[in-house]
């Protein structure tokens, strides 16, 4: 009887909280349907260039709006080849469709390996699909989701197929390179050759589709990064730890940006050292994702990688009295960011409590009991 009345509630709560879903995302859905809608699909790359046999990166570079720019690894687009035969809104649909499914399994995925309850489980889901930084990621056509799906698989299941599929969350190179050195300081070296292969055939196949020369080939999405930078002042408005290095006026193009990148890199390896040996891989997973949010510069949809993180904080909550509060707190206003700014109204930039708050919340959970992991 008791297990039929629990079953009832569940059912229960999942239709309210349904209900509430469908009814706030009509807004949404409008905005990611609308022409200034998906921006940031890699569609665009596709459709108008890859799929003619025309490298994109290249072209980018010429200053063919056509190509719509996009800096990530050449196996994301090879992966997502098959939206050349969409036309836009039908590509906006689709992947708004993938990306509704991987918030659902990324968190069921997550909760079952690390046994969360049913109700949290649920709660948790609609958080996350309720929350403004979720909807500014749908909107945009982003896909942080994406990677995040393939960055969480090893901490899932153990197996070759899941060392092998992490790999290609190193195609958004400023979140999956922590996973990168992470098998780097575990000294994992046999899963960081299986990881590396998914990029290694997409540079190949990419480099064949196009016709271009496979060592050059390798580099191009790099070059057109550092083109991206050099021009617009866009990218170095965004705000990371190390951002002083590069915005100052007293070290010229490209030095500033290959320093920062240096002091980043190097700094961001010892603390993943460090986060290689916590035993909980559910709170190692979390660091990884804090740790990228911190060290390389990243737009507010990306926050969407914490999710790892606001399952760590309620299935651990209560257990360090202040410490399980600060981190819940800091789930809702990571994920209702643009909202509390919005309300606030301060004319304050955020971008630096976020980078100070991320920092303390990495510390102090790294702070937690340590054994070696191998």
């Amino acid at each position: 009887m008791k297990i039929k009345n629990n079953f009832i509630f569940f059912e229960i709560l999942i239709i309210f909280l349904s209900a509430i879903l469908v009814v706030s995302y009509k807004s949404t859905l409008s905005e990611m349907f609308s022409e200034k809608g998906g921006m940031d699909l890699i569609f665009y790359q596709i459709k108008n260039c890859i799929s003619q046999g025309i490298n994109h990166y290249r072209s980018s570079c010429s200053g063919d709006s056509n190509s719509h720019g996009g800096t990530y690894l050449q196996a994301i687009y090879l992966i997502l080849y098959p939206f050349k035969f969409f036309d836009v809104s039908q590509a906006k649909i689709l992947w708004g469709i993938i990306n509704f499914f991987l918030i659902f399994l990324i968190i069921f995925l997550l909760c079952k390996k690390f046994e969360v309850d049913k109700f949290s489980t649920i709660i948790i889901i609609f958080f996350v699909s309720f929350s403004i930084i979720t909807r500014i990621h749908l909107i945009m056509g982003q896909n942080a989701l994406f990677v995040l799906f393939f960055f969480t698989l090893p901490f899932v299941s153990k197996s070759k197929l899941s060392f092998f599929l992490s790999g290609l969350s190193y195609v958004k190179y400023n979140i999956g390179y922590t996973l990168f050195f992470y098998y780097m300081a575990s000294k994992k070296f046999k899963i960081l050759l299986i990881s590396t292969l998914p990029c290694v055939f997409g540079w190949l196949i990419y480099s064949f589709i196009t016709n271009q020369n496979f060592i050059n080939n390798i580099f191009d999405p790099f070059f057109l990064m550092f083109n991206i930078e050099k021009n617009t002042s866009e990218k170095a408005s965004l705000i990371f730890l190390f951002s002083f290095i590069l915005q100052n006026k007293f070290l010229i193009f490209p030095f500033n940006l290959i320093l920062t990148l240096l002091v980043a890199v190097i700094l961001n390896y010892l603390i993943i050292v460090k986060i290689s040996r916590v035993a909980d891989d559910l709170l190692k997973l979390s660091c990884l994702n804090i740790s990228a949010l911190i060290f390389m510069p990243h737009y507010s949809h990306d926050y969407v990688i914490l999710i790892p993180f606001i399952i760590y904080s309620v299935k651990n909550y209560g257990e360090n009295f202040i410490l399980s509060r600060v981190n819940l707190l800091s789930c809702i206003y990571f994920f209702h960011l643009q909202g509390i700014k919005q309300f606030l109204n301060l004319g304050f930039d955020f971008q630096y409590l976020n980078i100070l708050l991320l920092s303390l919340l990495l510390f102090f959970n790294l702070k937690q009991k340590k054994t070696p992991d191998f």
